[in-house]
């Protein structure tokens, strides 16, 4: 709480959008309470930075807008994209989750994922809804924020990221839930889907590389 007959030395008003009081003026911390109640931004040395307002609440903001709009994006490239080759499928689900992973962390993605998965099931359902998928999206989006946020995304770090999620998320976990529906055996599932998941992990890190190089970099720099 702010005393209320101390004055304060090398604070400031920032009001929006043009009007700036002096940051050396001396002002009561009634004339801060009163600037903030009339939706005015203050700052002071010691006690809360501007910046610091200002920058959380734009990103609370976009990271709200930009969540929404992977979600969607995750939902559709899930369920309608994906490039087939042979015996090979790889859909691009994973995309939006690995850029959320890379500006949000590893919480926003995983919920995110979750989230894109539960949507998919009810929007464009195939068979019976089976939860532990929804386990595995979390999973995936724990595992691509664990190595990527907050590093620089390279080719060997996005290697690493999708080894995991294809070897533990795709092939053992998925395999075993495969299991539970089809009601094969776990190594002859295994077998069957063992070479597609090994070939997707270049492929997967070679994609997040190149949408981290060209779009993430420009939403990190601020466009």
């Amino acid at each position: 709480m702010l005393p209320g007959n101390e004055n304060f030395q090398s604070c400031g008003l920032i009001l929006h959008p043009l009007l700036q009081i002096n940051n050396k003026q001396e002002m009561t911390s009634w004339d801060v309470i009163a600037a903030v109640e009339r939706n005015s931004l203050f700052y002071c040395n010691y006690y809360v930075p501007e910046v610091f307002i200002m920058k959380k609440t734009k990103f609370t903001t976009e990271m709200l807008v930009v969540t929404g709009f992977m979600i969607a994006l995750a939902v559709v490239l899930s369920k309608l994209v994906s490039i087939n080759i042979s015996f090979l499928r790889i859909g691009f689900g994973f995309l939006p989750i690995a850029v959320l992973a890379i500006l949000y962390g590893p919480y926003v993605a995983a919920i995110g994922y979750g989230i894109a998965d539960l949507l998919g099931a009810w929007l464009f359902p195939t068979g019976t809804f089976f939860p532990g998928f929804t386990v595995s999206a979390v999973l995936t989006g724990l595992i691509f924020g664990w190595v990527l946020y907050n590093k620089e995304v390279t080719f060997v770090r996005a290697l690493i990221a999708s080894a995991l999620v294809c070897l533990i998320v795709n092939l053992l976990l998925n395999t075993w839930w495969l299991t539970f529906i089809i009601g094969k055996g776990f190594k002859v599932l295994l077998a069957s889907r063992a070479v597609k998941e090994i070939v997707a992990i270049p492929i997967m890190a070679l994609l997040i590389v190149a949408i981290d190089k060209s779009v993430l970099k420009r939403i990190k720099n601020g466009y």
